[in-house]
């Protein structure tokens, strides 16, 4: 399955619609707050991080996430609005 995690609730329904259509068991929340209650009941083969997540960023959770030896080898792919070489590289550091 798939866990997407972004504030946009447009772009969840659009990756949610697609996802499934695709085949996909999609999970998607909004809040960083439900991420991993979310992340233990689901063990995702995916984790889908918006970069800008009120609260707390994706990718300092997807720092976190790494820090895990429980969920580390979790594939993560950013997705985010910014296209500038300092974001990219704090993305690829995560």
């Amino acid at each position: 399955g798939i866990l997407i995690i972004d504030d946009d609730k447009v772009l969840l329904k659009v990756l949610n619609a697609i996802l499934t259509k695709a085949d996909y068991y999609v999970q998607a929340i909004t809040s960083p707050l439900e991420f991993w209650d979310t992340l233990r009941r689901m063990d995702p083969d995916l984790i889908i991080l918006d970069v800008d997540i009120p609260t707390l960023g994706g990718i300092e959770l997807c720092g976190a996430l790494r820090a895990d030896e429980r969920y580390k080898a979790i594939p993560v792919m950013f997705i985010s609005s910014y296209n500038d070489a300092e974001t990219l590289q704090r993305c690829f550091a995560a």
